[in-house]
């Protein structure tokens, strides 16, 4: 038997009249449309998902707000989008609550509401959302007097959750296909710093950048996607700085900075974080093995540390125990049968990079 779908909504009918929207067949049978037809006609509905997001978790609320804000694959709506980021934020969602907050705030979807916009900066902050506390400077100090400081970890936790909210994974498109995958660190608020290799296709030099490139950020801190172009890049010394294209994160004040790696050496401790496989972002720990190499493996200088790093890492910051930028992470050294050699890895020294960000200002 033939499926029936409802002409005005396209959700299936068992009989003559939609139980989905009400409509009425005008004859005995039901209408009946294609399944393109009947696809195309439910995504007109505005809340043809939105029904679903009570079966959704708050993370997938938060999604969902953010596919009906952005109108990504649904009609675009502010209203339906305040509403899930509510739901999300009742779940517990520190980015639900910070994005409710926005929508009452500016009064978009929501009747504006400041003073349950504060208190939900206020609830998201306390949580650690950078973006809250950003926001929440803009408000009284009695505001920002809400949110104490939460009590710093000490030693390597605390440098680590200082900078985490600075690294990216990198994704990169080629004719909507995903095709390269890195990481990267956001430097001087709305710069981001990565390897050349993981934006270009370097079989095509300066002419193969990546179609569309998105970067995003630990959910912990921020659960969105954004877009990226690159700005600059030196292929021989494979360092590259993107720039968001329309909207970019509210970052913290206090992010990492670059330093010289010409006073490093051996027995130095260093880390990075980076998106491993493709894997999210994690932390790796280490040593510097040997003093600077210069002119090799084709740049000018290079920083051989005992990490164990995975393709993916590539373009995610070498920090110091400070959280100082010293280099980028690189490449492998590989064995003679090809094979990757696990606490061999290398980094483009940091001098390179502040080298290029001259030559940009000038």
């Amino acid at each position: 038997m033939e499926d029936k779908f409802c002409p005005q909504c396209g959700a299936p009918m068992s009989g003559k009249s939609c139980d989905f929207c009400g409509y009425k067949a005008t004859d005995n049978a039901a209408a009946a449309a294609p399944e393109e037809q009947r696809i195309a006609t439910a995504t007109k509905r505005p809340d043809y998902l939105y029904d679903k997001a009570d079966f959704l978790d708050a993370d997938g609320q938060l999604k969902l707000g953010l596919m009906y804000l952005n109108g990504v694959g649904v009609e675009k709506s502010e209203a339906l989008a305040a509403e899930l980021f509510r739901k999300a934020a009742d779940g517990g969602s520190r980015e639900g609550m910070f994005r409710y907050a926005e929508a009452l705030a500016n009064g978009a979807g929501v009747e504006c509401d400041e003073d349950k916009a504060k208190a939900l900066y206020v609830e998201a902050a306390r949580m650690g959302h950078p973006g809250a506390r950003v926001k929440l400077k803009e408000f009284s100090d009695y505001e920002l007097e809400l949110v104490p400081e939460k009590q710093a970890a000490s030693g390597f936790e605390g440098v680590v959750g200082r900078v985490r909210p600075f690294c990216v994974e990198f994704t990169c498109f080629s004719g909507g296909v995903p095709v390269s995958q890195g990481s990267g660190c956001v430097i001087f608020e709305d710069l981001v710093l990565t390897n050349s290799h993981v934006v270009f296709d370097l079989s095509k030099g300066t002419a193969g950048m990546y179609d569309t490139i998105y970067v995003n950020f630990d959910k912990k801190y921020d659960s969105r996607n954004y877009e990226v172009k690159v700005i600059a890049a030196d292929i021989k010394e494979d360092i590259a700085l993107c720039g968001f294209v329309s909207s970019k994160p509210s970052m913290p004040q206090d992010g990492p900075k670059l330093v010289s790696a010409l006073d490093v050496g051996p027995g130095k401790e260093i880390f990075t974080v980076g998106n491993g496989l493709g894997r999210g972002l994690g932390v790796s720990r280490g040593v510097i093995s040997r003093d600077i190499e210069r002119n090799a493996y084709g740049h000018k200088a290079v920083i051989r540390t005992d990490m164990s790093v995975n393709p993916g890492n590539s373009g995610g910051a070498l920090f110091n125990l400070d959280g100082n930028i010293i280099g980028i992470m690189t490449f492998v050294a590989k064995q003679g049968d090809g094979n990757l050699a696990y606490g061999m890895s290398y980094a483009v020294i940091s001098d390179s990079v502040m080298e290029m960000l001259e030559k940009l200002m000038q």
